[in-house]
C-alpha cells in the first residue's frame, strides 16, 4: 500500500497502486448514480426532477473521479457536484415558499457561480456548509407552513434516519478516527456514500412532485 495522500486523504482508505487510487470509496460513489436513476424511474417526470437527478448523479461521477485519481479535475467535479446538489435543493425549496419558479437563467447562473467557487477547496467547503444550513432552514419553514404534504412523511423519515447514521459514521471512520482501518474493504466513507445517496433520493421523493412545484410563470 502507498501511504494516504492528499486526494481523499481524510477518508481513511489507503491509496493503492491499482487502477483506482481508493477503489472502495471510488466504486461506492456510484450509489449516487443509482439514486438518480431511481428518482427518474419512480417519480413523475418534471423539469426540476430532471435537473436534481442530474445533480445527484454528478456526485457519483465526481466521487469516482476524486477517489479514483488525484487529478485536479476530480477534486473540482467532486466539490461542484456537492454544491450544485445543495443549490438545487435550496432553489426548489425557495420556489415552493414563494409560490412561483425562478427563470431557468437563474438556475444556470447559480450553477456557473458554484462552478467557480469549486475551484477553491476551502471556499467550496465553506459554501457547502452555508448551503446545507440554508436547506435545513428552508425545510423547517416549509414544514411549519404546511406546504409539504403529510403523505411525504415516510420519505422524510428515511431522509432523517439515513443522515442520523451517516454523520457519526463519517466522524468515526475518517482518517485517524477511532474506527478507521485504511486497508480494510469495509470503509466507513463508502457507507457514507450509500447513506447520503439514500438521503438525496428521499429528499427528491418528498420535495419533487408535480403538485409541489409552482406553476410556470405566465408570459
Amino acid at each position: 500500500m502507498i501511504p494516504l495522500l492528499h486526494a481523499g486523504g481524510t477518508d481513511c482508505e489507503a491509496i493503492t497502486s491499482g487502477l483506482l487510487d481508493q477503489p472502495v470509496n471510488a466504486v461506492s460513489s456510484l450509489a449516487y448514480v443509482a439514486a438518480a436513476g431511481w428518482l427518474l424511474w419512480s417519480r413523475p417526470r418534471s423539469p426540476r426532477l430532471l435537473v436534481y437527478a442530474v445533480a445527484v448523479s454528478l456526485n457519483g461521477f465526481g466521487g469516482l473521479a476524486y477517489h479514483g485519481s488525484a487529478a485536479r479535475s476530480g477534486w473540482w467535479l467532486h466539490d461542484w457536484a456537492i454544491l450544485v446538489t445543495l443549490g438545487a435543493m435550496f432553489l426548489v425549496d425557495t420556489e415552493a415558499r414563494r409560490g412561483r419558479p425562478f427563470p431557468w437563467p437563474w438556475w444556470a447562473g447559480a450553477a456557473g457561480v458554484l462552478a467557480v467557487v469549486a475551484l477553491r477547496p476551502d471556499a467550496a467547503l465553506a459554501a457547502s456548509a452555508v448551503l446545507a444550513a440554508l436547506v435545513v432552514l428552508s425545510e423547517v419553514l416549509l414544514a411549519r407552513s404546511g406546504r409539504r404534504a403529510a403523505s411525504r412523511g415516510t420519505a422524510y423519515v428515511v431522509l432523517l434516519v439515513a443522515l442520523a447514521i451517516a454523520v457519526p459514521v463519517k466522524l468515526l471512520t475518517s482518517s485517524d478516527a477511532l474506527l478507521c482501518d485504511s486497508d480494510s474493504l469495509l470503509q466507513g466513507h463508502a457507507l457514507w456514500h450509500a447513506l447520503t445517496a439514500v438521503a438525496m433520493a428521499a429528499w427528491g421523493a418528498a420535495a419533487l412532485t408535480p403538485r409541489d412545484q409552482p406553476a410556470p410563470a405566465r408570459r
